[in-house]
């Protein structure tokens, strides 16, 4: 089972270099000791810290413009939302007393 474990683990690392390297050097190690030498790799590799993304937009009037064409939308999901509640709120009260 845990060798079962430990090979999903290593068919499911996104780098094929760690994949290969995991399988290659590192058969013999159980999960727990494989999992700490994916840490080590990482670090080695200058993996260890995950970089952030900014994605900013080109144009301020471009999402204004979409937020217009999305606003009937977003109007007729608010109303169905409420409705909702409503029927929830004139439910509870016979479920209680069953």
């Amino acid at each position: 089972m845990r060798a079962v474990l430990k090979r999903r683990f290593e068919d499911g690392v996104a780098s094929t270099e760690l994949s290969q390297y995991l399988r290659l050097r590192h058969r013999d190690l159980s999960f727990a000791q494989t999992v700490e030498k994916v840490g080590i790799f990482r670090t080695m590799m200058g993996g260890g810290k995950t970089k952030k993304a900014v994605r900013f937009v080109g144009d301020v009037q471009q999402v204004m413009a979409a937020l217009q064409d999305l606003l009937p939308i977003i109007n007729h999901l608010k109303g169905i939302e409420g409705r909702l509640d409503k029927t929830k709120s004139e439910k509870l009260p016979t479920q209680n007393s069953t």
